[in-house]
């Protein structure tokens, strides 16, 4: 018989690879003041995971891996308000501990969801999708004319970022490392695909742009594509980093940036959406976008919690598209 003040979850005991993601029993997490406690449904996957197992961030162990999902609310502490028992909400952002059954989160990173909204689409379209929607509304705001460069277009960011950017008016390149993965980015809007496997990701886009280069690229993968970023984008360019999908970053020679005079920017998500009201902001224009089929989830098929080392790998080999979820 279990034991009803416990639940299972995915718990770090040290740093290391996948093999230190053990699935166990833990206490269920005591909600404070300001806090709700969710009984998740989906835990979102994300890089971050990788480096906050590997111990790249740091931090005291153990401690529960994860640090976004969806479900329903079960217990609301005693400041909140707004928020009610039973309503389904998603959440991301400054906590671990969502590779479990039940999840504790400050009120303010709650987002109540819509109806006609599921929580997979929820969940795929929160933590991604406000990154899509502020590289392409704050970072460089896309227009009509421009042309942009979007790494991994498959990936949970990627095609969302695809569909922002053609809403706007802008031509999109892309770059993947599969051809299923270039029919992906095809479907979602994509204008012209670049398999970097096969060629080099920057000549390709030169030549695509007839050698003038891109006004921005986007780029979520960092040590693997920086210099390739920097010689693909224009003059006056801005290169967008976001990510460092195939490594911590070494230090960068900024003369590189001086032949063209490119702005290059490592911007992340948090301070774009550092209130309630901005996470509000973000979500309400996400999920109309969402209704008026301007804006479509791509959701890989949903894993068991205790699966999660095996996603986070494959994650890492770059064998995966969309959003990756896990169901406790």
């Amino acid at each position: 018989m279990s034991d009803p003040n416990t639940m299972k979850a995915i718990q770090v005991s040290e740093f290391g690879g996948p093999e230190v993601c053990k699935y166990v029993d833990v206490p269920i997490p005591k909600c404070a003041n300001d806090q709700v406690l969710v009984k998740i449904a989906l835990a979102g996957i994300n890089y971050l995971d990788i480096y906050t197992r590997e111990g790249i961030r740091g931090g005291p162990r153990p401690f529960i891996l994860g640090s976004e999902g969806a479900g329903e609310v079960a217990e609301v502490g005693v400041n909140v308000k707004n928020i009610m028992v039973g309503d389904p909400v998603v959440f991301r952002g400054s906590i671990t501990g969502t590779y479990a059954e039940y999840a504790v989160v400050p009120a303010w990173l709650i987002y109540p969801i819509p109806d006609g909204i599921s929580l997979e689409e929820a969940t795929t379209m929160h933590l991604q999708g406000m990154t899509a929607h502020y590289l392409a509304n704050d970072v460089f705001p896309l227009k009509k004319g421009h042309t942009c460069l979007i790494h991994a277009g498959a990936g949970g960011v990627g095609h969302q970022l695809i569909q922002l950017a053609k809403e706007k008016g802008a031509r999109v390149l892309t770059t993947t490392g599969s051809q299923e993965k270039a029919k992906i980015t095809k479907r979602f809007g994509a204008d012209d695909v670049i398999l970097y496997r096969e060629q080099d990701f920057s000549e390709a886009v030169l030549e695509l742009t007839n050698g003038k280069g891109v006004d921005v690229v986007f780029d979520s993968v960092g040590k693997a594509t920086i210099d390739g970023s920097i010689t693909c984008t224009k003059l006056l360019g801005t290169v967008a980093l976001f990510g460092d999908a195939s490594g911590t970053m070494p230090p960068l020679e900024t003369r590189k940036l001086a032949a063209k005079c490119i702005k290059l920017t490592r911007v992340s998500l948090m301070p774009f959406v550092a209130n309630h009201e901005a996470i509000k902001e973000r979500c309400d224009q996400l999920f109309q976008l969402h209704k008026a089929k301007k804006l479509i989830p791509l959701i890989a098929p949903i894993r068991r919690l205790s699966e999660a080392a095996d996603v986070l790998t494959e994650m890492a080999d770059r064998s995966t598209t969309g959003k990756l979820l896990l169901k406790p």
